[in-house]
């Protein structure tokens, strides 16, 4: 079992890694987006001109895989943390495995099948996979919300069971970037960082009591 300060490095080290990922992701994403403008073309829809929307897929795919490839043990270091400290942020980082497993495996696919739409525009069985794994990508991303409004609240109660402003209002910050991931992905991404750099800040000052 471990101790209090053991969970809470635990937690000060997932935050730290979290925050690493967005900024890295951030960045990336706006670049990609200001390439798209600065190439208006590469912003065709996809039924109209496959080839290109196949080479922005391959970039969200990018990005995916590079932020997973980063946030992945972040996440089980607040899995590891939490289990001692707040069960709603455990289930949390839990569900955060399921739902990255969904969506690499529903881009991957995804992918694929546009790359077989690109050359055969008419194979049917191609756009129904392909439309099949933007749902399945859907239910993910709806996954991931939860699981970070579950860490979130995680978090908010460690910030309440020891009298730890920054750390609440961490937990706040998080919940309210993950809950409007559908509608401002580039915002809320920059609330949730926000809410970590709190908690990272505010774990790191004197032990909890």
């Amino acid at each position: 079992m471990q101790s209090k300060s053991e969970a809470i490095d635990e937690l000060r080290s997932g935050a730290l890694l979290l925050i690493v990922t967005l900024i890295l992701v951030l960045i990336a994403t706006i670049t990609v987006l200001i390439y798209s403008a600065l190439e208006p073309e590469l912003l065709t829809p996809f039924l109209h001109m496959p080839q290109l929307s196949l080479y922005n897929f391959g970039d969200i795919l990018a990005i995916t895989f590079t932020g997973a490839i980063l946030a992945i043990p972040g996440y089980w270091n607040f899995r590891e943390g939490f289990k001692t400290l707040a069960n709603l942020g455990y289930i949390g980082a839990n569900l955060f495995f399921i739902s990255l497993g969904l969506i690499i495996s529903a881009e991957i696919i995804a992918y694929f099948s546009l790359m077989v739409i690109s050359m055969l525009s008419s194979a049917t069985s191609a756009h129904r996979v392909f439309l099949g794994s933007l749902i399945a990508a859907l239910i993910g991303l709806m996954l991931l919300i939860i699981s970070n409004t579950l860490v979130g609240i995680g978090f908010f109660k460690v910030g309440d069971s020891y009298s730890r402003s920054m750390t609440k209002s961490g937990g706040i910050l998080m919940i309210v970037g993950a809950m409007l991931t559908f509608l401002i992905p580039l915002i809320a991404a920059v609330i949730f960082l926000i809410g970590l750099i709190l908690i990272y800040v505010d774990l790191g000052q004197a032990p909890l009591t």
